[in-house]
């Protein structure tokens, strides 16, 4: 499934063409200055510069539904569990929070101590991953899958541990809390899963209705969802994705769909885009990197974008997210939204087939 995966960024990212997987994914379930064409070097070298821009943007990515913006500290009262690896000699101890609230990064630090006599290498951070599962044992989120089949494994970049000595991972905000009722947190230390933390996400308020909680995340879109809202029903409606700064662009036809999910005290919404609109069902998995670009040859996109809804705010817990293709002749116009609520403008080009990530694009025909 990897390599299948790496065939897909290759082909969105070294200017081939993107492979027709479109069915999949929509299966049930300023004035311009003049460019000139690009020349086949100039593309070359293109395609490079930003297949090394985006392996490292994915490796923020994949880390955490959301970017986090330092270590989540777990709180004075934290849980922890224990495992011991290397013949018993490191001790690995995982700790969170026994209370998250909606939405919140959940804080989780997983640290290996050298208890034996001499120094011992220590995994570096690609082993040490987190499931979270709910009361039913359902796995809800797998860091370990999001980040492994993005990346692969990837080179051992640990280190050697003095005797005695110890060294922490934080994996703080590797996601957000966006399920309620009770969570197990299993921690892995050198790919060994130990002792699940069991923590609970409170109710900070009454309930909201799945239409109002809908309402409310859709006003938090700054106007993209305007001309294509979806009902809280889960069926999907034709319309139009606008720019989110009211540039003047090409508006994008899709057709959009909204999944709400009430839990104690709280909601979750997931909306979700596919261009061209579909004339079925749109199914959207858990994983961003998982997505179908558009058809082949045309400009098209998927999207999705989670938010938490309580009675004191809306909190985006994974996205906008999304997988393009492009059309010859055209560039995208895409755009990310910061943490602070803001727009900026993150991509201008031609020559590309196709580009991924933590972003919403839009098209316009390249000038030139």
């Amino acid at each position: 499934m990897a390599d299948r995966l790496a065939e897909r960024l290759r082909a969105a990212l070294d200017g081939v063409t993107a492979p027709d997987l479109w069915s999949e994914a929509t299966s049930p379930g300023r004035p311009d200055r003049p460019e000139p064409r690009p020349t086949i070097g100039r593309r070359v070298i293109v395609s490079v510069v930003s297949f090394a821009l985006f392996v490292g943007a994915v490796g923020l990515v994949v880390i955490g539904r959301f970017p986090k913006e330092g270590p989540t500290p777990a709180s004075p009262t934290a849980i922890s569990s224990t495992l011991r690896i290397h013949d018993g000699s490191l001790l690995c101890t995982a700790t969170t929070d026994p209370t998250l609230s909606p939405g919140q990064s959940i804080p989780l630090t997983v640290t290996i101590t050298n208890e034996g006599s001499s120094a011992a290498h220590v995994p570096s951070f690609s082993g040490a991953d987190a499931t979270v599962k709910d009361a039913n044992g359902t796995v809800l989120w797998d860091s370990g899958m999001a980040r492994g089949m993005a990346l692969g494994p990837g080179p051992d970049l640990g280190m050697d541990l003095e005797a005695g000595a110890s060294h922490a991972y934080d994996l703080s905000g590797f996601v957000r809390a966006s399920w309620g009722g009770t969570l197990s947190v299993i921690p892995t230390c050198d790919g060994k899963a130990l002792p699940p933390l069991v923590t609970d996400v409170e109710s900070p308020g009454a309930t909201p209705t799945a239409d109002d909680a809908l309402a409310r995340a859709l006003a938090t879109t700054s106007g993209i969802f305007d001309r294509c809202q979806p009902s809280a029903d889960g069926i999907p409606v034709t319309g139009e994705l606008t720019p989110p700064d009211g540039a003047d662009l090409p508006t994008l036809p899709a057709s959009c769909v909204a999944h709400v999910h009430l839990y104690e005290g709280f909601a979750t919404v997931e909306l979700a885009a596919v261009s061209p609109p579909s004339d079925g069902g749109i199914d959207i998995p858990t994983y961003w990197f998982e997505m179908t670009p558009g058809p082949r040859g045309a400009n098209g996109q998927t999207m999705r974008w989670d938010l938490a809804v309580t009675p004191q705010a809306v909190t985006t817990v994974q996205g906008p997210v999304s997988q393009q293709s492009i059309a010859r002749g055209f560039r995208t116009v895409s755009y990310r939204l910061s943490k602070d609520g803001q727009w900026h403008h993150v991509d201008d080009m031609c020559g590309n087939t196709g580009s991924a990530g933590e972003s919403i694009a839009f098209f316009e025909p390249c000038s030139g």
